[in-house]
């Protein structure tokens, strides 16, 4: 028979505590810091049960898919939390976090880039990627790592620094564009700027937005948003951008039906990618746990 302080019961009994707190999740910074500090004790339990010689092949399988949960609503749990205190920031389940922003932002500007590119192109450019030394690049990971820990003028003077020696550099105009708006500022002719090293306005607005949406500025990105969704040529990526904008708010059924319209418009101009990537949103939207969909205080 189990004690009641076994190893085991303990992983199982923060488990629980780790599974419930989900539905607790958009309550505030509070619910959110708690969801991640039981994630991380799940590590030290873990340890213990199989020092103890515990059969924990269960636990372990439930604890990645409450994991993936995390990764799922990574930018959420960010958006609520702020500033990550020093224990928190060295934990798994923050890595977790930040990884999954950045693995968003990374595969929207990627989905963006591909459509209509032929597959050989892409494999010339990986090809020539690999063959070729790159030069200098701005510090974008930086800036988007100080942004995350609500360290907004450290994040500005970094981007001003990035934009000022990549004055031809796009994302670097856009960060630096980004950053300024949401420190208050007027960003009007910083975007401007950023425009003007494009020739793709529904790459520009889509950027714009994504920019906007991941660093907390949810009404201006839901904007561009709707400017994007009343353009024949925008409509796509508007619904996608509303989506993710009703997701950020914790509004399952409204995300759900945005991913939907932005799948039906794919369909309609035979964009198959686009589709693709508008029904794997639902899918995701659809996986949240229960309680997820109450809007968070902001």
């Amino acid at each position: 028979m189990i004690r009641e302080r076994s190893p085991l019961a303990r992983l199982r009994t923060t488990l629980e505590a780790f599974e419930r707190s989900f539905g607790a999740l958009s309550e505030g910074p509070a619910a959110a810091r708690q969801t991640l500090a039981l994630s991380d004790a799940l590590e030290d339990h873990v340890r213990d049960a199989r020092a103890a010689g515990a059969e924990i092949g269960a636990e372990e399988v439930q604890i990645l898919n409450l994991r993936d949960q995390i990764r799922l609503q990574a930018p959420q749990i960010a958006a609520q939390i702020g500033t990550p205190d020093a224990e928190l920031r060295g934990g798994v389940s923050w890595a977790i976090v930040a990884a999954a922003i950045a693995t968003r932002r990374r595969d929207r500007n990627r989905a963006l880039f591909t459509i209509g590119v032929p597959v050989a192109l892409v494999a010339g450019l990986v090809l020539a990627i690999i063959l070729w030394p790159q030069p200098p690049r701005p510090d974008i990971n930086t800036i988007q790592a100080l942004v995350y820990a609500n360290d907004l003028p450290g994040a500005l003077a970094l981007a001003r620094s990035e934009a000022a020696q990549f004055p031809a550099d796009y994302e670097a105009a856009s960060w630096y564009a980004a950053v300024t708006e949401a420190s208050g500022r007027d960003a009007s002719e910083l975007w401007q700027q950023a425009a003007a090293l494009t020739n793709d306005e529904i790459q520009f607005l889509f950027q714009r937005a994504t920019l906007l949406l991941d660093i907390g500025q949810i009404d201006a990105a839901e904007e561009l948003a709707r400017q994007l969704t009343g353009t024949p040529a925008g409509v796509i990526f508007g619904e996608l951008l509303q989506g993710d904008v009703e997701s950020t708010r914790y509004r399952v059924p409204e995300a759900v039906a945005a991913f939907e319209r932005a799948a039906a418009a794919a369909k309609a101009a035979d964009q198959p990618e686009l589709e693709a990537l508008a029904r794997l949103r639902i899918a995701l939207q659809l996986q949240r746990p229960p309680g997820s969909t109450a809007t968070p205080t902001r």
